[in-house]
């Protein structure tokens, strides 16, 4: 298999085994004792020292600031350590994927997998594009001290970090923050490019088939198509497996920070501060969108198979051809899709309503400070 359809999970491992999160009993030990430890200092350390600051936040608008990093970082949190818990399952489902892809690869029309490189093409461009989007933000947040004379993001530290009595203390609490804020960032978009990535290749598998089964003639070539159908809906219940929980809880804290991030820009009066807020609610929607974008393609890819065999010649068919291409359609009427454990699919309609949520605290908060106001 061609390894231009693999850039985004070399990318994304590659980005893992630097910052020492691909522990799957494969490395040495002292790459396992430093990963767990860069892990447990620039994760769970930085979310005490947040929460120490909510707990004694001066007003609203410097809970809101420090809380929007706060939901950042636990959901960060939540995924690191699912993705500990889960790196033997998902490659696991790469290598399945791997396999997938061997098996399907059958016919010289479809030879050059032109609809699996078009959806992976597109996922690794926005891959890079969120990438962009992140490093931006974290450059962005390196120039506060330097700008407004303050730390660049709310966090507890045990000495003072105010400049105008502690020059010293302000400079290494900023250099600490902004050294802290890169690794962890580009963490946290792989983290959450990864469940994207598997729906991106799903995608193109599904779109495969459905051209498959537009040119079916016997039985033969139907069953064939029956058994790929059932190995893609076994690897999209594998990305389901490993990372629906992450998701659920990614949805809730992305809709506090969001509604927290456009309160603070919505009562901020400093550009630097509004432009800087802005860099950082971009990155923050798409962690949100990516994978309700590629759910609901997702969903979609599946509902097209049953017009697909009704477009196949189907007509010359005997009654045994046409009595299975009737069963499998009834068998294809649910769709596939990811759920957040259960509970709500992973689709454009979820995006939206976690907007409209995010939009009803927005609310509660603004009108909040304009009773304290008056």
């Amino acid at each position: 298999m061609d390894a231009e359809l693999y850039k985004p999970f070399k990318l994304t491992f590659f980005i893992l085994k630097k910052i020492g999160m691909l522990q799957d009993g494969e490395q040495s030990w002292i790459y396992f004792v430093c990963g767990y430890f860069f892990h447990f200092i620039v994760i769970y350390v930085y979310i005490f020292g947040q929460l120490t600051y909510l707990i004694n936040a001066a007003d609203l608008m410097d809970f809101s600031e420090g809380l929007a990093l706060t939901t950042t970082f636990i959901a960060l949190s939540l995924r690191s350590i699912n993705f500990f818990r889960k790196i033997n399952k998902i490659k696991t489902s790469v290598e399945a994927l791997n396999k997938l892809l061997r098996k399907t690869d059958h016919e010289a029309s479809i030879k050059d997998r032109k609809f699996i490189r078009q959806e992976v093409s597109f996922c690794y461009k926005v891959y890079l594009a969120f990438l962009f989007s992140g490093i931006l933000t974290l450059t962005s947040g390196a120039f506060v001290p330097v700008i407004n004379n303050k730390v660049p993001y709310k966090f507890w530290f045990p000495f003072d970090t105010n400049k105008e009595t502690s020059e010293v203390g302000f400079w290494i609490a900023s250099y600490i923050l902004v050294l802290h804020s890169f690794p962890t960032g580009i963490l946290d978009i792989s983290l959450c490019m990864l469940p994207v990535i598997f729906m991106a290749f799903a995608i193109g598998l599904l779109r495969e088939l459905s051209e498959r089964l537009k040119k079916i003639k016997t039985i033969e070539e139907l069953v064939q198509c029956v058994t790929i159908h059932q190995e893609i809906k076994l690897f999209i219940k594998d990305i389901h497996g490993n990372f629906a929980e992450t998701i659920f809880f990614q949805g809730i804290m992305s809709s506090l920070t969001l509604c927290t991030g456009v309160f603070t820009m919505s009562v901020t009066e400093n550009l630097t501060q509004l432009i800087r807020i802005i860099t950082f609610l971009i990155p923050m929607l798409l962690e949100i969108f990516l994978p309700c974008y590629f759910g609901n393609e997702l969903s979609i890819a599946s509902s097209t198979l049953t017009t697909s065999i009704f477009q196949s010649n189907w007509i010359d068919g005997d009654m045994t051809f046409k009595r299975a291409l009737m069963i499998f359609t009834e068998c294809n009427r649910k769709e596939l899709k990811i759920t957040s454990l259960g509970l709500f699919d992973v689709n454009i309609a979820t995006f939206s309503s976690i907007g409209r949520s995010a939009y009803s605290v927005f609310n509660v908060l603004k009108q909040s400070t304009n009773r304290n106001s008056y």
